[in-house]
């Protein structure tokens, strides 16, 4: 894996190329299993219309996507949520042979082999459990994958933040040796070669202040009502 760190804070005003709608493939991740919350996170209400967190994430790559998708993970109450509104991905995040979840890895594998089935150029994903994340945040991660990035996320806190990202389809490959090797977190992905035997390359997004504070995940019940709290809201 190569990496190029480029110091970033997206604004409202932030651009997305209209060429966008037609090349990228937008998908939720909304097939976590919710251990700390206490209760499925992706159909929590939020917002001044309690809308559940994952058709606002949905809604929120429409902005950015001209076909949006949600990996559901097999979760009922979440493909009920979803259905006549966007579509869901099959077996998305679902457990593999040895009973394990796939987790997020697997979401983003079956997304980009639906990128691959679309004629896509790149993903755009974003956890439902990220309610303050907006379109324009995906502009700069859209850009870095369009000037030849693999994939680019954001860093923040010391942490990255790999579940708002893009991810260019070419790494389709990548994402199922890693899967079939048995990893499931998605940094792994970039453990592997891309096409041709090649060397991925990561950009790692700095985040500024206000990028920042919008990156924030709903793991928990604090974590729930200190994003309903947010001014941004």
């Amino acid at each position: 894996m190569s990496e190029v760190a480029t110091p970033v804070d997206a604004g409202r005003r932030s651009h997305l190329d209209a060429a966008v709608r037609d090349t990228a493939l937008g998908v939720v991740l909304a097939g976590g299993e919710s251990s700390r919350m206490g209760r499925t996170k992706a159909l929590l209400p939020f917002g001044p219309t309690d809308q559940p967190l994952v058709l606002r994430a949905a809604q929120t790559l429409h902005a950015c996507c001209g076909v949006v998708e949600v990996a559901a993970g097999g979760l009922a109450p979440v493909e009920a949520a979803v259905r006549g509104h966007f579509s869901t991905i099959e077996d998305a995040g679902e457990r593999a042979e040895d009973g394990r979840r796939v987790g997020p890895l697997g979401a983003i594998g079956a997304a980009l082999d639906r990128c691959v089935d679309l004629d896509r150029k790149f993903v755009l994903v974003l956890g439902c459990d990220m309610p303050l994340v907006t379109a324009a945040d995906f502009a700069p991660l859209t850009r870095a994958v369009q000037g030849g990035a693999d994939a680019a996320w954001y860093y923040a806190d010391g942490r990255d933040h790999p579940l708002c990202a893009a991810f260019a389809c070419a790494t389709v490959d990548a994402a199922r040796s890693a899967l079939e090797r048995g990893a499931r977190r998605v940094v792994a992905l970039l453990d592997e070669r891309g096409t041709h035997g090649r060397t991925l390359r990561l950009e790692r997004l700095h985040a500024g202040k206000k990028s920042r504070d919008r990156l924030m995940n709903v793991n928990t019940p604090r974590d729930y009502d200190q994003a309903r709290e947010s001014p941004t809201v």
